[in-house]
């Protein structure tokens, strides 16, 4: 059992002759953190990536195969897609109804993106690309700043 002297005293450092008491949440003076010191100066590594962005990578690369018996590089994107195709036209059911999923949200997404480039071909006809907000902004801005110092006329 501690006495009443024991708890008034803990974590007071107000009488300097006394040596300092190392132990529960006091540690040594020399081992403590300097003033301006970060207790993790390293932190947390920048540029940490996800699952996703890993697996992106990996399907990116570009690996040596072989189709039809020649040695070709092509990225494991492509490569996963001929097997898709392949085993979705040679294989059972199941892989048949994935391709056939795979190919209607393929023409899905074309047809979106073709629907959006004629609405802006009918908007704009001299129009061959679209920009983006912040594409349009810094063309803005190159305009302004040719017109301030004379470029155009």
């Amino acid at each position: 059992m501690s006495n009443s002297h024991d708890k008034r005293a803990r974590g007071n450092d107000a009488d300097p002759t006394k040596p300092y008491a190392v132990g529960n949440k006091k540690p040594p003076r020399h081992t403590r953190f300097k003033p301006g010191q970060s207790g993790n100066p390293s932190g947390r590594p920048k540029g940490r990536s996800n699952f996703a962005a890993i697996l992106m990578d990996e399907l990116h690369k570009i690996v040596p195969a072989t189709i039809n018996g020649k040695p070709v590089k092509k990225s494991q994107v492509r490569l996963f897609a001929r097997s898709m195709v392949t085993e979705g036209i040679t294989k059972g059911p199941q892989s048949k109804r994935t391709l056939a999923n795979e190919i209607a949200r393929a023409e899905a997404s074309l047809a979106v993106e073709t629907g959006a480039r004629k609405k802006t071909e009918a908007e704009e006809p001299g129009a061959k690309f679209n920009w983006t907000e912040a594409q349009e902004r810094l063309a803005e801005e190159v305009e302004r700043r040719a017109a301030a110092i004379g470029l155009t006329g």
